[in-house]
């Protein structure tokens, strides 16, 4: 029988346009977890201190096990925020990540892969979340926002089915990669279905402090004022950015990119297992892209330039 961790998350609702629910992070809760008595999270949410906590010794019997996720009085607004830190635990596992989601965290026992289910109900799509973030990492650190939208135990092996990613639409890095920002900064994660007419019945947002391979010691993130807002009218088919238009989106069979800036540039199309698909120069500025040999789903757009810098990068849907 497969062995599953488990941190159950608390039942999330959005109780009005633009609202999740302590997505203020102003209520908080106490609670134990392997050999910590004193743990804390905001209500409703899971912090990743409990897998470190259950899970940690078996990994490691000379580890230094610590608190990852705290009760912060520096908020964007109201009295409190969250505040997430990378900590070193010694031993064979050194610096761990903090991790803070709406939903719950499983972990197998057995291949230590994690999944996560549920989040906060939804029974329409939802154009967007927001969230308000102030990040202070140490050495090359990047922290990471999952948000995604799920049919929850969908799949055929029982776990949520993904129907739609939220990509971050304020910062040009992509990916979702948050940088160093030493006031809060509002982050806006837009979602794009696939297919474009999936009705999600869950929103997943999933906030780490490290995210590329770099885990550095006291890398430190604040959250605050987490906001998701329902779809109430006809989407924007047009994905734009730093002068350039991708349409439409979904997509069918041919995808145009708009650009001035299209000389020395590729456009480069990857699925969510990061497997290069599609590659096209761009030519003009209008350039076709013809991906009618690609199976529907979600795939990821990016644009290389000069010496295979990404100027550009969003999430594309094929229908």
């Amino acid at each position: 029988m497969k062995k599953t961790l488990t941190i159950i998350a608390l039942a999330l609702s959005a109780t009005a346009f633009g609202q999740m629910e302590n997505g203020g992070m102003e209520t908080w809760r106490t609670y134990s977890a392997g050999t910590a008595s004193s743990l804390t999270s905001p209500t409703g949410w899971n912090a990743g201190d409990s897998i470190v906590f259950a899970m940690g010794p078996i990994l490691c019997a000379t580890c230094t096990f610590q608190q990852q996720t705290f009760k912060n009085d520096t908020p964007h607004s109201g009295t409190w925020a969250a505040k997430l830190m990378s900590r070193d635990m010694g031993g064979s596992l050194g610096v761990a990540e903090a991790q803070l989601a709406n939903c719950q965290i499983n972990v197998s026992l057995s291949t230590f892969t994690e999944t996560l289910s549920g989040g906060a109900p939804t029974t329409s799509q939802v154009d967007s979340v927001t969230v308000w973030i102030k990040y202070v990492p140490q050495g090359g650190d990047s922290g990471k926002v999952n948000v995604t939208a799920v049919l929850m135990g969908a799949s055929a092996d029982g776990t949520d089915s993904i129907v739609g990613h939220g990509q971050d639409v304020t910062v040009a890095m992509g990916d979702n990669y948050v940088l160093a920002t030493p006031t809060y900064t509002k982050h806006t994660y837009v979602i794009t279905y696939g297919p474009s007419t999936a009705i999600p019945d869950h929103i997943q947002v999933d906030f780490h402090t490290s995210f590329m391979g770099l885990l550095n010691d006291n890398t430190t993130m604040y959250v605050d004022d987490v906001a998701m807002y329902p779809h109430v009218g006809t989407k924007v088919q047009l994905m734009h950015s730093n002068g350039v238009v991708c349409y439409p989106n979904p997509v069918g069979n041919t995808l145009h990119i708009q650009t001035a800036d299209h000389e020395n540039t590729v456009a480069e199309l990857y699925n969510i297992l990061g497997q290069r698909v599609a590659t096209q120069p761009l030519n003009d500025y209008i350039t076709e892209m013809n991906i009618s040999g690609l199976s529907v789903g979600v795939y990821y757009l990016q644009l290389l330039g000069a010496n295979n810098e990404v100027s550009y990068n969003t999430q594309i849907v094929k229908q």
